[in-house]
C-alpha cells in the first residue's frame, strides 16, 4: 500500500496543548529582554509535508533550539520583513541553563512556495542549513485543500495571515476566491482555477494546491541563492518509515553527532482524516500533471520518493 493510499489520521488541526500555550507566553516575555539569536537552520516545507514533526523532533535535541512560534513568517510576510533583522532574532528562545545550543530553528514551510523568501534569507543567513521535506504532491495538494477549508469550517475567525495576505502589493486572491463564497470550493473547483493561472501563468499565488507539488522548480529557486551541500532534501516517508536514522541524517548535516533519540515524543502534529477520500478521476489526472516534474525531481535527487 502506498503512502498516499493508507489511512489518514484525524481531519481536524490540533491546535498546542495547555503547556505549550503557557511556554510560548514565557518566552515571549523573555525574548523581549534576553540576548538576540541568530536562526542557523530553516525548515522551508513543504506546506502539509511533515514539517510539524520534523521541527518537534529536532526541538526536542538539548543543543537545538526554535523560536517563540515554531513559523515565525519573517521572510515571506512584508509586514514582518519590515520590522527587521533585529527585531526577528528577538524571536529565538531563551537557551536552558546550563547549556550551548549549536542551532536555532525557524520552520516555515511557506517560505518554499512564498515569492522572494529564499531571496531575502540569503541576504541575511547566506550559511544557513536549509531543510525540505517533500510528500505525495496529490496527496500534499488534497491535505492542504482540506486544511484551508477547515479554516472556514471549523474556526469562529480567519487566521489574520489569510485576511492580510503576505505581499502588500498583491491583491489577496485567497479572500476573493476560497473564502469569499458562501460556501468553501471543492477540491475539484479549485484544481481547475489553478490549472488555469498555470497555463495563463498568472501573478495569484492562490490557490496553491497544486504549485507547491512543483518541488523541482521551488529547488532551482533555492540554489540560485544556496550551495547543493546547504539544502537536504527529505521524504516525508523516509521520516515516517525510519524516524531516528531520519534525524540522524539531519544531525549528520548540521555537523552535529548521532544520537540515540531514546526519549523521542513521537506524538503525531497537526493530523488529520479526511471526511472523504479524493476522487480517483482527480487523483489520476493531478498524476499525470505531475508525472514530468516529479521524474525531474527524482532524476535531480537519484531516487524516488514515494
Amino acid at each position: 500500500m502506498t503512502e498516499e493510499n493508507k489511512p489518514a489520521v484525524e481531519d481536524i488541526q490540533k491546535g498546542p496543548s495547555k503547556i505549550e500555550k503557557a511556554e510560548r507566553v514565557l518566552n515571549k516575555v523573555w525574548c523581549k529582554i534576553a540576548k538576540n539569536h541568530s536562526p542557523s537552520v530553516f525548515v522551508i516545507g513543504a506546506q502539509k509535508g511533515g514539517t510539524s514533526s520534523i521541527y518537534s523532533y529536532l526541538i526536542q535535541h538539548p543543543e537545538i533550539l526554535g523560536g517563540i512560534d515554531k513559523e515565525l513568517h519573517f521572510f515571506d510576510r512584508d509586514d514582518r520583513y519590515a520590522k527587521g533583522k533585529k527585531w526577528y532574532e528577538t524571536q529565538f528562545s531563551k537557551p536552558p541553563l546550563g547549556s550551548t545550543p549549536k542551532h536555532f530553528i525557524d520552520a516555515t514551510p511557506d517560505y518554499m512556495y512564498r515569492a522572494d523568501s529564499i531571496k531575502r534569507m540569503a541576504k541575511h543567513y547566506p550559511k544557513a542549513k536549509l531543510i525540505m521535506i517533500l510528500r505525495e504532491p496529490v496527496s500534499r495538494a488534497y491535505s492542504s485543500w482540506n486544511m484551508y477549508r477547515d479554516f472556514k469550517v471549523t474556526r469562529k475567525n480567519l487566521p489574520q495571515l489569510v485576511q492580510t495576505g503576505y505581499v502588500t502589493d498583491r491583491d489577496n486572491n485567497m479572500m476573493d476566491v476560497l473564502y469569499g463564497p458562501d460556501e468553501f470550493p471543492s477540491f475539484d473547483e479549485c484544481v481547475k482555477l489553478e490549472l488555469q493561472y498555470i497555463e495563463e501563468k498568472s501573478h495569484f499565488e492562490e490557490p496553491s494546491f497544486i504549485r507547491r507539488g512543483f518541488y523541482i522548480d521551488q529547488i532551482k529557486e533555492v540554489l540560485k541563492y544556496y550551495k547543493r551541500d546547504q539544502l537536504l532534501i527529505l521524504g516525508r516517508r523516509e521520516l515516517r518509515d525510519d524516524t531516528v536514522g531520519t534525524l540522524n541524517r539531519i544531525l549528520t548535516f548540521l555537523k552535529m553527532p548521532p544520537s540515540d533519540w531514546s526519549n523521542l515524543d513521537q506524538t503525531i502534529k497537526n493530523a488529520r482524516r479526511y471526511k472523504k477520500t479524493i476522487d480517483p478521476a482527480t487523483k489520476e489526472s493531478l498524476s499525470q500533471v505531475y508525472a514530468k516534474k516529479n521524474r525531474e525531481l527524482f532524476d535531480f535527487l537519484g531516487k524516488e520518493l514515494w
